[in-house]
C-alpha cells in the first residue's frame, strides 16, 4: 500500500515535470508576448513609420513663436522626408505679433525644412478682416513666404479680388498678387 501510494505520488510528479518542460519548450519556441496583444501588420500600413492623431508643432526663436500648426493627424512615411498632415490649421505670427490663420484640408510637411505645401480647400483669415482661398499654397518657413500660382480670391472690407499667382512674406507682411481683378466698394 505504500508502495502505491508513492508510485501515485512519483507518477504525479512526473506528470507535472514533463508539463512544465513542454511548456518552456513550446514558450520559447513561440512566446506569449508573440501569440497574444501582437496582431500582424495589415500591408495597408508597410511603409508607414507612425501614425499620431491631434499634432501639435511649434517654431520658436528666442523670445517669439514664430509659427504653430495643428492637425487631426499625422503620418509619417518610412524612407521619406515628409509627413502628410490631415485637417490642418497653422498660425503664422508676424513681428508685431498680427496673425494669419491658415486652414486646409492637407499638408505635407517636409520634415527637414518644416516647409509645408497646404492643399485642399486652403483659407487664410488675417486678424485684419481680409480672407484668402485657394486650392493650394506653399508656406517656406525659413524665408517667412508663402506662395501659390493657383487662382486666388481675396476678400476684405470694400473690396473682392481675384489673381492667378501670389507671393508674400508674413515678417514683414507684404504680399503681391499677379493678374488681379478688383472689385471696390466705395461707400
Amino acid at each position: 500500500m505504500n508502495t502505491s501510494w508513492i508510485k501515485n505520488v512519483s507518477l504525479f510528479f512526473l506528470i507535472i515535470v514533463i508539463g512544465v518542460a513542454v511548456l518552456i519548450i513550446f514558450s520559447l519556441k513561440d512566446p506569449l508576448s508573440k501569440r497574444i496583444g501582437q496582431k500582424k501588420r495589415p500591408e495597408l500600413l508597410a511603409g508607414l513609420e507612425a501614425k499620431i492623431d491631434k499634432v501639435h508643432f511649434l517654431e520658436k526663436t528666442p523670445g517669439n513663436l514664430e509659427w504653430e500648426l495643428w492637425a487631426d493627424k499625422a503620418q509619417i512615411l518610412e524612407k521619406e522626408t515628409f509627413t502628410i498632415l490631415k485637417n490642418l490649421r497653422l498660425r503664422l505670427i508676424s513681428e508685431d505679433n498680427r496673425t494669419m490663420e491658415v486652414k486646409a484640408k492637407r499638408g505635407e510637411l517636409e520634415n527637414s525644412s518644416k516647409n509645408i505645401e497646404i492643399s485642399d480647400d486652403v483659407e487664410i483669415v488675417s486678424d485684419n478682416g481680409y480672407t484668402l482661398q485657394t486650392e493650394k499654397l506653399f508656406w517656406n518657413v525659413r524665408n517667412q513666404e508663402i506662395s501659390t500660382n493657383t487662382r486666388i480670391l481675396i476678400k476684405g472690407p470694400n473690396v473682392i479680388l481675384l489673381g492667378d499667382e501670389l507671393m508674400g512674406f508674413v515678417r514683414p507682411q507684404i504680399f503681391e498678387l499677379k493678374r488681379v481683378k478688383a472689385i471696390l466698394n466705395l461707400d
